[in-house]
């Protein structure tokens, strides 16, 4: 990631409080996050023999981090709204719980994935869990769905 860009270190900081770890998230992280987004997933998908053509047919468990992220992602990554749909979910849920978030986007793909399950609906075999961090760092897993 291009990490010449002023004050980068200061995308996202936090403060341990009484009611617990406060937050401030700079206006630039979600264009950061949209500018490094597409060649960070290129890494751990092709290590799966998958492609960015491929990402339409992946399951997505996304951080959370905000709306403006989760609108870009799905712009630059040019996936379907339905890909993000466990993250917004969880967002609007219980909004960005920072680490933990992703737990709750992967409850949600289980619980949709059981109804795809029972309508006999196709499921997807791979995905990508994706989260981010302090100083902007990015972290995915690839994973695969082993009851397809």
């Amino acid at each position: 990631m291009n990490d010449s860009r002023k004050g980068y270190m200061q995308m996202k900081c936090g403060r341990l409080m009484e009611e617990g770890i406060n937050f401030k998230l700079s206006k630039e992280l979600p264009q950061i996050i949209e500018d490094n987004v597409e060649n960070f997933c290129k890494k751990p998908i092709g290590k799966a023999g998958l492609t960015p053509k491929d990402y339409n047919q992946m399951f997505w468990a996304v951080h959370p981090g905000g709306p403006a992220i989760l609108n870009r992602m799905e712009k630059r990554l040019n996936l379907s709204p339905d890909k993000l749909s466990p993250s917004r979910r969880a967002l609007m849920d219980y909004g960005n719980a920072s680490s933990n978030s992703i737990v709750y986007v992967l409850e949600y793909m289980l619980e949709e994935s059981r109804k795809a399950r029972n309508m006999n609906e196709g499921e997807n075999e791979w995905g990508l869990i994706l989260a981010f961090g302090p100083g902007v760092t990015f972290e995915g897993i690839v994973a695969r769905n082993l009851d397809v």
